[in-house]
């Protein structure tokens, strides 16, 4: 009598059929060819499977930075982050620097300009597409920017161009903001913008 022996898992060689359900190496290898699979041409958005956002899928080096953004801009999050409690995005296109306030002459009142106006609203656009609402409370914002010239600019002016334009979209106001994180980088085929978005616990709450 011939004997059957069992078939072993693809991935880690344990005996217990092809893909038993408690193989970490089989899930974290099935989920990576997944995104693979799935992964859209760089610049397109699509929402993660772990966090509740959406995020790069363009290249790994982005998902992975952006995760570790989120470490460092709210270390205190709880292990599961659902939707509501941070969001990965990313806007293509050359970040934009909020310029410096300008004052009129008569009143010495500052006012808009219509160059910012016009960013802060495209990058709103961007933005809404995934809050449903304004969050309340205390926010933890982190920003990647990547742009396609060495022309210097400042970090706080990027960051605050996020601020303004996320006024409610993704929170009622950037004083709720209790935690930033800006970084400048280089890509000049691929200017883009990575956001993340957390709750943020402070001791001063909003």
């Amino acid at each position: 009598m011939r004997t059957m022996l069992p078939d072993k898992c693809t991935y880690c060689g344990y005996t217990a059929g092809l893909h038993h359900k408690d193989c970490t190496v089989s899930r974290d290898a099935e989920t990576r060819q997944l995104r693979e699979r799935q992964a859209p041409a760089p610049g397109k958005l699509m929402p993660t499977d772990g966090y509740g956002g959406s995020i790069l899928l363009g290249t790994s080096d982005d998902d992975e930075r952006m995760v570790r953004m989120l470490a460092a801009v709210a270390p205190l999050l709880p292990d599961m982050r659902p939707r509501d409690v941070c969001s990965f995005l990313t806007i293509t296109g050359e970040p934009y620097s909020k310029s410096r306030p300008r004052f009129s002459k008569k009143t010495g009142h500052a006012y808009p300009v219509p160059e910012d106006v016009e960013a802060e609203t495209r990058t709103g656009w961007e933005i809404k597409r995934y809050f449903p609402e304004p969050w309340t409370g205390n926010i933890a914002l982190g920003c990647v920017f990547f742009r396609s010239s060495r022309h210097r600019v400042d970090v706080d002016n990027l960051l605050k161009h996020v601020a303004d334009a996320g006024n409610g979209v993704a929170w009622q106001d950037d004083s709720q903001i209790t935690a930033k994180y800006g970084i400048i980088e280089l890509d000049r085929e691929h200017p883009r913008t990575l956001l993340v978005v957390a709750r943020h616990y402070s001791t001063l709450m909003r």
